[in-house]
């Protein structure tokens, strides 16, 4: 990792970010110019988004694990790539990074061969964030553990897009940050405790039910636990189910109900269907919204420098609305 305390801006970095400087701070810059962003799992349009913001911000690298071939379907969703690429045998990370590479010469875009199962865990000592695009639950457990191993932190993050529903997934360990400002006041800085994704999902469903306050744990949250479980029993690639999985999903819906001891009824059947006929699809719209909030939320984590979320985002077009998930759910004294 390089020494973020001796990171100097060059003058044209200076002159590319003055902008964005006197909003974030030349500090914050520093920050994210010596910060090493690594993209596994699949490149999907959600991941696309995130990735040509926090590129175009300057962070210091990129690099992108990513073999699958390009395909007419990847094209469709990823918006950064053209057609010529369909059927021409170029893996997805390096046709990402050339065209990223494209948006901000000053950060260093590359493609990684193999996939990032096979990866040890030595291979991400470079790194301080780790981004997961449609990835199996256990493979997103396996990398937060491998980034929670490691001698310096590692943040962690996962997200997709299926259809118009989106969610991503936060793991900064021990956080240290600055709010922005608000008028007349000097923030002061503050710490954020994340748990781990194992930590998260293990928790109890009945305590976030129980506590109470407005618009607390939307639905759309157990729902997404109930197509991970589905997808993991039936060892599904994440996306691979269509309408004709309903009755399963619904089947697990109740199962997992029953062994939480809550309702059934609070993941209605009309959100599991939205679901399932999605499939692998992403709504352009929806992969733009929840990617540009992911690709913000990654900066304030190199950057140190905003509140950061904590540690669910999940976005819904049907409601037109983004909440914030805390589980479990912070202590109040």
């Amino acid at each position: 990792m390089a020494d973020e305390g001796n990171a100097m801006l060059t003058e044209q970095e200076a002159a590319v970010y003055d902008r964005q400087i006197r909003v974030w701070g030349v500090e914050a810059q520093k920050r994210m110019s010596k910060s090493n962003i690594l993209v596994g799992g699949a490149i999907t349009g959600i991941i696309a988004e995130a990735l040509k913001n926090i590129v175009l911000a300057g962070v210091g690298s990129v690099t992108l694990v990513d073999d699958t071939p390009v395909s007419a379907e990847s094209i469709a969703a990823t918006f950064i790539l053209t057609p010529d690429l369909i059927d021409s045998g170029v893996s997805m990370g390096a046709a990402c990074a050339a065209a990223l590479q494209d948006f901000n010469p000053m950060v260093a875009v590359r493609s990684e061969e193999g996939n990032i199962v096979d990866k040890a865990p030595d291979f991400y000592d470079f790194f301080s964030v780790v981004l997961l695009g449609r990835a199996p639950l256990d493979l997103q457990k396996k990398i937060n553990g491998i980034c929670r191993s490691r001698g310096h932190k590692v943040a962690f993050f996962s997200a997709d897009v299926r259809g118009g529903i989106g969610q991503i997934f936060v793991d900064l360990q021990t956080h240290n940050y600055t709010p922005f400002p608000k008028p007349d006041t000097t923030p002061e800085p503050q710490t954020a405790q994340y748990p781990s994704l194992e930590e998260a999902l293990s928790f109890s469903w009945k305590p976030l039910l129980e506590q109470k306050r407005k618009e607390r744990t939307d639905s759309l949250f157990f729902t997404m636990r109930v197509l991970e479980r589905f997808e993991q029993a039936e060892k599904r690639r994440p996306g691979a189910v269509s309408a004709a999985d309903l009755p399963g999903l619904l089947k697990t819906r109740d199962d997992m109900a029953k062994s939480q001891d809550v309702l059934p009824e609070m993941i209605p059947d009309e959100l599991l269907e939205r679901l399932a006929d999605a499939g692998p699809g992403e709504l352009p719209a929806v992969s733009a919204i929840v990617g540009g909030i992911l690709g913000q939320e990654i900066l304030k984590s190199v950057s140190s420098k905003g509140a950061p979320v904590e540690n669910f985002f999940l976005y819904s077009l049907t409601k037109h609305t983004g909440l914030i998930e805390r589980v479990p759910p912070l202590k109040k004294s």
